[in-house]
C-alpha cells in the first residue's frame, strides 16, 4: 500500500474509532507496527494526529482541516443520510449558500440538482462544475485557492459572499461543545462560515455524531444562532427555537 493511501486510512480509522492502538492499526492495514509507528510520527509532525501511549488519536484542535479525500472516507453512511435530509429543505426558487469545505455539504449536490431556479453560492469550484447543464445557477466566489481544503478562502472570498442574501445556508464544523458552541476548523474557514451565516436567513449545521461534545479554541457561532442542526443522533436542545433534525 502506498504511504499516502495508508496515512489516509489511518486518519479515517482514527476518526471512526476515536483513536486506536498501534497493534490495532497494523492488523487493520495489514502492515508492520514499525510502519504504523513511522506514519504516526509523520502525521503528528503535520499536526493531524496526537500520539498517546501505544497508539494515537486525532489532533482536532491543531491543523483540523484534513484533505478532502480523507474527510470523504470518514463516517460515509452518516454523512450521506445527513446530506439527504438537508437537501429536503431546499425548494425550487431558493437561494442557497453551501460551505465548500464540508464533504457532507458536497454530498447534498446530487440531491438538489433537479431543483428548478435554485441559485447557489459556494467557495468550491468542484461544486460549480457539478451543476453545469442543470437549472441550478451557481456563483463561485473565487479568492485565494487553498490546496489543503480544495476551496477558495480569504478577504476576496468573504467580500463576494457579502454581495448576496440567501434563504438557506448549510455548513459543517469541527464539532459542537456541551454548552452549544460550534467549533471552527481554522481562521480562514471560520471567516467563510461566519460570512455565510450573516448573509443567510436560515442556517443549518450538518454534524455527524462523532462531532458531538467537541470543544476547540476557535468558535464560529453558538447553536442559538442557528435555525437547526441536522445530525444522525440526538443532541442537546440548546434553545427552544433551535430545531434539531435527527436522522436514523
Amino acid at each position: 500500500m502506498f504511504e499516502y493511501n495508508r496515512k489516509k486510512q489511518i486518519i479515517a480509522y482514527l476518526d471512526n474509532n476515536s483513536g486506536a492502538k498501534i497493534t490495532e492499526l497494523a492488523k487493520e492495514l495489514y502492515c508492520s507496527e514499525a510502519t504504523i509507528r513511522r506514519d504516526l510520527i509523520a502525521l503528528e509532525q503535520e499536526g493531524l494526529v496526537k500520539r498517546v501511549h501505544g497508539g494515537a488519536v486525532l489532533s482536532q484542535h491543531q491543523k483540523a482541516i484534513f484533505p478532502y479525500d480523507v474527510r470523504e472516507s470518514a463516517n460515509i453512511q452518516a454523512k450521506e443520510t445527513i446530506a439527504y435530509k438537508a437537501a429536503e429543505l431546499v425548494h425550487n426558487g431558493d437561494t442557497v449558500m453551501l460551505d465548500g469545505f464540508s464533504s457532507t455539504t458536497r454530498r447534498m449536490c446530487k440531491y438538489i440538482k433537479t431543483r428548478k431556479n435554485v441559485k447557489l453560492i459556494t467557495n468550491n469550484y468542484q461544486i460549480y462544475d457539478f451543476f453545469k447543464g442543470t437549472s441550478v445557477t451557481v456563483f463561485c466566489t473565487g479568492g485565494n485557492y487553498s490546496m489543503q481544503s480544495d476551496c477558495f478562502e480569504g478577504f476576496y472570498t468573504e467580500s463576494f459572499i457579502h454581495r448576496f442574501n440567501a434563504d438557506l445556508h448549510f455548513f459543517s464544523a469541527t464539532g459542537i461543545s456541551e454548552d452549544g458552541f460550534v467549533a471552527g476548523k481554522s481562521i480562514p474557514v471560520a471567516g467563510i462560515n461566519t460570512a455565510m451565516i450573516h448573509q443567510s436567513e436560515r442556517n443549518y449545521l450538518l454534524l455527524d455524531s462523532s462531532k458531538i461534545n467537541v470543544k476547540a479554541p476557535l468558535v464560529i457561532c453558538h447553536a442559538n444562532d442557528l435555525t437547526g442542526i441536522i445530525c444522525d443522533e440526538p443532541i442537546p436542545e440548546f434553545k427552544k427555537n433551535t430545531k434539531s433534525f435527527f436522522t436514523v
